[in-house]
């Protein structure tokens, strides 16, 4: 079931990506690719290397929050390697597997590990969603002005990330709520622990155990929510660097810093392969940008984050995660 599910995801992302070919000038797009700014491209080369650095420093603060010490040098390759498996194996969640598996030999058990992974993920979520709200401020003159137009494609497009954005922000609370209550906590490990089957049984009360320890640690939270902040502003610095290289001038920011968000959240859905098509189709209804320039910017922007999960295919294979993630998935 799990591969027709991935087979039926990389047909939606080949169907966007065909979709987007024929709206565009295939040869602009090359033109366009061929006059980039090299400088402006190793900058953003640079800014995506450094978000592995944010990543590791988000990864050290869960793991000191539930008293686990890895080391720092350790944790920037396992984000590599937990990058370069979400880009290139076959699941949506092959990171998190290596990730959880890495953490093993430090004495972090895989229900700990898997809780604590969560954490950082709902947090990493939540910290999107609120960032989304913040700039709405600064693009509403542009979502509104295409909506009084009566533009068909953007209301279809609005409509469709506001009722995603509500779902996934009110299913965040609610996870928040829940696993910050001990009352809550105490009463699903009850019912999770009346499962027949004992390995499942156990692992999901240890899950909600070790997930609502951590969380109930405020300065944990507040250091999570600070990390996670400078991370999604790092990968917006980076896509912005992206479409100057391409479009040789100063464009908004604060509306690439918006779509990068949204796009991202939006990535939960699991729509398409790594939101490949559906990021685009995103910029493309909101950038008041040519689609031929802005695939090549888009293309660049891609093409930078994943050559720099490159390194992490060399820790995937010298620390036998191969084999180890194939039997575990």
């Amino acid at each position: 079931m799990k591969k027709v599910f991935f087979i039926i995801r990389l047909l939606i992302a080949a169907a966007l990506v065909a979709a987007l070919y024929f709206m565009c000038d295939p040869e602009a797009v090359l033109a366009n690719l061929k006059n980039t700014d090299p400088k402006l491209i190793a900058a953003a080369l640079f800014v995506f290397l450094f978000s592995y650095v944010i990543t590791a420093w988000r990864w050290q603060v869960v793991l000191k929050g539930a008293e686990k010490h890895i080391p720092f040098a350790k944790l920037i390759r396992y984000s590599f390697t937990a990058s370069f498996c979400n880009n290139f194996l076959p699941t949506g969640f092959g990171g998190d597997i290596t990730r959880v598996i890495n953490m093993l030999p430090h004495g972090v058990s895989a229900a700990e590990g898997t809780g604590l992974l969560f954490l950082e993920r709902l947090i990493g979520f939540l910290v999107i969603g609120l960032l989304i709200v913040m700039t709405l401020p600064f693009v509403s003159k542009d979502v509104l002005r295409a909506w009084s137009e009566g533009d068909r494609t953007a209301r279809t497009a609005l409509v469709f990330i506001a009722a995603a954005l509500f779902v996934l922000l009110l299913a965040m609370i609610f996870m928040i709520v829940l696993i910050a209550s001990k009352k809550a906590v105490l009463k699903f490990s009850e019912w999770f622990s009346k499962i027949p089957y004992k390995t499942v049984s156990n692992f999901l009360v240890e899950f909600l155990e070790k997930l609502n320890l951590n969380v109930r640690g405020a300065k944990t939270i507040v250091k999570l929510i600070l990390v996670s902040t400078l991370l999604q502003f790092s990968f917006a610095i980076a896509f912005y660097l992206c479409f100057w290289a391409v479009l040789d001038q100063k464009f908004s920011f604060t509306l690439i810093f918006a779509l990068v968000q949204t796009t991202s959240l939006l990535g939960v859905i699991p729509i398409s392969i790594e939101t490949i098509g559906t990021r685009e189709f995103v910029f493309c209804l909101f950038l008041p940008i040519e689609v031929s320039t802005l695939l090549a910017c888009l293309i660049i922007a891609r093409a930078a984050s994943v050559v720099m999960t490159l390194p992490g295919a060399l820790f995937f294979i010298t620390d036998g995660l191969f084999r180890k993630c194939t039997r575990s998935d």
